[in-house]
């Protein structure tokens, strides 16, 4: 059950931790099984590793669960700024990057206090 899962997240340190629940191998069960456990695990992603459209599925779902709160803006980075690329690449989601003489504008999503710091740290400008 739901809560022998929440049990054990608790006892490996995970507590109130935003989580996403898949059960695989839904290949292997009959109809009334897999309404069963729809019902008993409403959020609950329901996936066969076998079927493409369900690992695609997985996917855009684990996406959208991370993307939660961020924003979508546009950051200034100037080619002179040491540091600022490895960031910009690791610790937010890059939708486009614009090359202008000095640097480069990028069309980033993450959520607003990392661009914050960001922002703060390099003193980088925001969308014009």
């Amino acid at each position: 059950s739901e809560a022998v899962v929440e049990e054990v997240l608790r006892e490996v340190g995970v507590k109130k931790t935003p989580a996403l629940l898949v059960l695989n191998k839904v290949d292997l069960l009959d109809a009334s099984t897999k309404k069963r456990l729809k019902q008993e695990f409403p959020g609950a992603i329901l996936v066969s590793a076998l079927k493409k459209t369900d690992s695609k599925l997985l996917c855009q779902r684990v996406e959208s669960f991370f993307e939660t709160g961020m924003i979508e803006t546009q950051i200034f980075a100037p080619y002179a700024q040491k540091g600022i690329l490895s960031e910009i690449r690791t610790r937010l989601k890059v939708l486009a990057e614009k090359h202008e003489e000095g640097g480069t504008w990028y069309t980033v999503r993450a959520k607003e206090a990392e661009i914050e710091r960001l922002k703060k740290k390099y003193r980088l400008k925001a969308e014009e």
